[in-house]
């Protein structure tokens, strides 16, 4: 089953830029919902949380799902068939991300657009009514994607302006 949550979760974030996480993640922290928001709109594409995707630096898009299901054929039940296939400078990528470095020079990446945090830093999937089946979908996506040793890994995790901290 395949479950993506439309990102509707906006607001202020006053975190950091990007931190290194223990699970060879670098987690990366937007400034501002709006900033993903737009710059997917503005490439006539929605935004999505728990969604993962694959970014070529070389051809500087993102994958369609049936080259991410050729590339990665034992993972593809983890990626959502919703991908947007922009193109984008990997610079520019990693500015609407508010990420300080350079993403690597070549090669692809994992890209998994987590699911909000509030100001606290407390991921919106404890602070929501979530079922307990996505729950378990969620985790059993994140242990897939964390897998990936073959490619670097880049989870974003935007701010979200509802309150329940």
């Amino acid at each position: 089953m395949k479950v993506n949550l439309l990102l509707l979760l906006g607001g202020l974030w006053n975190g950091a830029a990007a931190e290194e996480s223990s699970n060879d993640w670098v987690d990366v922290y937007p400034e501002t919902y709006e900033q993903i928001e737009s710059f997917y709109l503005a490439h006539d594409c929605k935004p999505y949380q728990n969604h993962g995707a694959i970014y070529d630096i070389d051809e500087a898009r993102f994958l369609s799902f049936d080259e991410i299901a050729a590339f990665l054929p034992a993972q593809k039940e983890h990626f959502s068939p919703d991908q947007c296939e922009m193109k984008v400078a990997p610079d520019e990528l990693a500015n609407v991300w508010s990420y300080a470095k350079a993403l690597p020079a070549q090669g692809r990446i994992v890209v998994f657009y987590d699911i909000s945090v509030n100001s606290k830093g407390e991921s919106m999937l404890q602070k929501l009514p979530f079922s307990e089946e996505f729950k378990a979908l969620y985790h059993e996506r994140v242990d897939v994607l964390s897998s990936i040793t073959s490619l670097p890994k880049y989870r974003v995790i935007t701010p979200s302006s509802l309150s329940g901290g």
